[in-house]
């Protein structure tokens, strides 16, 4: 099928009992697990690529689904992230949270750079089909906005939810204590960034490099998934929550 290539799956078993694992890594010219072609020949496999993410998912038997952003070129990338979603959960057009047809697919994301933006944007008119499924979302430096959920309000109450969480690197230009941003330390947000990205939990990332970010932040990605891969495994209504978001 020609959106094969869009996507790369780990093992057979992105089966509806196992938590899936979403990794989208932005555009550019990188390609699917590869947060930086430059650090990946100056800093390392593990530090700019998805590896550690997915060895880790690997030990919480996890499936692992890793988007491949560029697969049709930069004008294209909306597009490919709409056809590899809809590879990763099917083609699902429903409108009302009664059309949802229960699944024990849980999906945790980690949505950089615009892959960010794209994932929402997918998911303004989707919202219903597709929210009962989003566990956990590790937003990283993502470029949405969440003025376009204006009119959606199931999907702007997701994305402010304890459910998400946006990691931001720092920036020398811009901050002046840049170089005392810890890793997990909570982002003062002004005006400006609550109007943007609204009341979502934002952190530092403990990096000003925006490519190395997700290696910095490794661990604390994986704090925010384990709390709700712990909240499914005790039978937390985590689905039931997620579908009365969409309702």
């Amino acid at each position: 099928h020609e959106d094969h290539h869009l996507v790369t799956k780990g093992k057979e078993d992105t089966a509806d009992d196992h938590p899936t694992l979403l990794i989208a890594t932005g555009k550019g010219k990188v390609r699917a697990g590869i947060f930086s072609r430059q650090h990946l020949l100056t800093s390392g496999m593990e530090a700019s690529t998805a590896l550690p993410m997915v060895v880790e998912a690997t030990r919480r038997q996890m499936s692992v689904v890793i988007f491949d952003p560029n697969a049709r070129g930069d004008r294209h990338g909306m597009t490919t992230f709409e056809k590899s979603f809809q590879v990763v959960l099917g083609h699902l057009d429903h409108t009302t949270a009664q059309d949802y047809a229960p699944s024990k697919r849980a999906l945790y994301i980690v949505a950089h750079s615009a892959s960010g933006s794209q994932l929402v944007r997918f998911l303004l008119d989707k919202t219903h089909g597709y929210v009962p499924y989003l566990r956990a979302i590790a937003f990283t430096d993502s470029t949405h906005n969440i003025q376009w959920t204006r009119k959606n309000a199931a999907l702007q109450s997701l994305l402010i939810s304890k459910r998400c969480v946006y990691f931001r690197s720092a920036s020398k230009d811009h901050d002046e204590l840049w170089h005392t941003r810890k890793v997990g330390d909570a982002v003062e947000t002004d005006d400006f960034w609550k109007h943007r990205f609204g009341g979502i939990k934002t952190v530092w990332a403990g990096t000003e490099e925006h490519s190395l970010m997700n290696w910095f932040a490794h661990g604390h990605i994986w704090d925010h998934f384990d709390h709700h891969l712990h909240k499914d495994e005790h039978g937390d209504s985590t689905l039931q929550e997620s579908t009365e978001i969409a309702s």
